[in-house]
């Protein structure tokens, strides 16, 4: 084995370790917490952000700039402008090889940086509109789902180059990993259908029919089932991992995209970016066991494992709700930037980082538990 595959492997032992005791610890919500924003400067319309564990840094993609920032946490300073493609849409770290990708939409490029040198070591043209990536624990490469085309591009985390290109349905700009049975899951926009891939032939061996408007789906922990937002027709369809059926079909609020997993209650959370409220899905009944009206436009839900509660971005304002995963109510509303895109959680220093689209900067949250209950 190599010490690729080496690395590969006892990086994924450890993630694995750590996402069992996030969901098996009994959850402990902390009231009365504080919250202190730290407002740092980078390129134009900050979209994508990832988090790097190895390093420790942020890296948050600025799709009006071509260029990514990276923030060293430790000092909440940019340390690092790189340039990539244009109309920078998503990104994921990777931990066969420690590497950020960063999908760039109006170049139709994958830029690869290494978070070594914060350099481009590659650059792999990819279908028209690349939008959304995933990365597989079962072979270790990467998917990578694109708005304009109906390919998905399989890329290797040994080479970075393109090992397969699998036809799905039209604009397949989603794909999520299944825990459950290895696979990929790509949302076919246009189609209305989810494309099941096995991940060890890349070929589809499903074609699932969903909603209209299918967009980024979350995959289950404690069920091991997979949902499936429907913009188009304010549902979301949840897919059995085991026999690839619609189990059901669940309304929700208003365009809702993208659907989160929290796994301090096992339940999904579902911004619905045309409403102004997420709803809550129970995943062992799958009906909506609460609205929580947030702010408007709610863009994201992000997972909080140092109080248990839900990070949502309104992208309508410059707030974000902290939802009680046990009330199932907003404990809290912070003042960030214009436009909160996404937000993503710092292991290293306990801040949750959100990318706000509309004044060119990144808010850093810092989180003082208060009283634990």
């Amino acid at each position: 084995m190599s010490n690729l595959k080496q690395r590969k492997f006892s990086i994924i032992g450890l993630l694995i370790i750590l996402s069992t005791f996030l969901y098996v610890t009994p959850a402990v919500h902390a009231n009365n917490a504080s919250y202190s924003v730290t407002n740092i400067p980078v390129g134009n319309d900050p979209v994508p952000e990832v988090y790097d564990p190895v390093n420790g840094n942020l890296y948050v993609g600025n799709s009006g700039s071509g260029t990514v920032s990276v923030i060293d946490s430790t000092s909440n300073t940019v340390i690092a402008t790189v340039v990539v493609g244009t109309g920078l849409a998503n990104g994921i770290w990777n931990p066969a090889n420690g590497n950020v990708y960063f999908c760039n939409q109006g170049s139709a490029t994958v830029s690869v940086i290494s978070s070594a040198t914060n350099t481009v070591i590659a650059t792999i043209s990819t279908p028209p509109q690349p939008h959304n990536m995933a990365f597989d624990f079962a072979n270790g490469d990467v998917y990578v789902g694109s708005d304009g085309s109906n390919l998905v591009t399989v890329i290797s985390s040994e080479t970075n180059t393109i090992l397969a290109f699998v036809a799905v349905g039209l604009f397949p700009g989603e794909v999520t990993y299944d825990f459950a049975n290895n696979d990929i899951y790509a949302s076919n926009f246009l189609s209305n259908t989810v494309s099941r891939i096995d991940s060890s032939t890349n070929t589809v061996t499903a074609t699932i029919a969903v909603g209209v408007g299918p967009g980024h789906s979350a995959f289950d922990f404690a069920n091991g089932n997979m949902y499936v937002p429907n913009t188009g027709s304010n549902t979301v369809s949840v897919i059995s991992s085991a026999t690839d059926a619609v189990l059901a079909t669940v309304p929700v609020g208003s365009a809702p995209n993208p659907t989160s997993y929290d796994p301090a209650n096992g339940s999904i959370f579902v911004t619905n970016r045309g409403s102004s409220f997420v709803s809550v899905i129970n995943s062992r009944t799958n009906t909506v066991m609460a609205n929580v009206p947030v702010g408007p436009n709610p863009f994201f839900a992000t997972y909080n494992p140092l109080d248990n509660d839900m990070f949502v971005t309104n992208h309508g304002t410059n707030t974000v709700s902290v939802v009680d995963s046990h009330s199932l109510k907003v404990i809290a509303t912070i003042i960030v930037g214009s436009n909160p895109h996404v937000a993503v959680f710092d292991f290293t220093n306990g801040d949750m980082y959100t990318s706000n689209e509309g004044s060119n900067s990144v808010s850093a949250i810092s989180i003082e538990p208060g009283r634990s209950s």
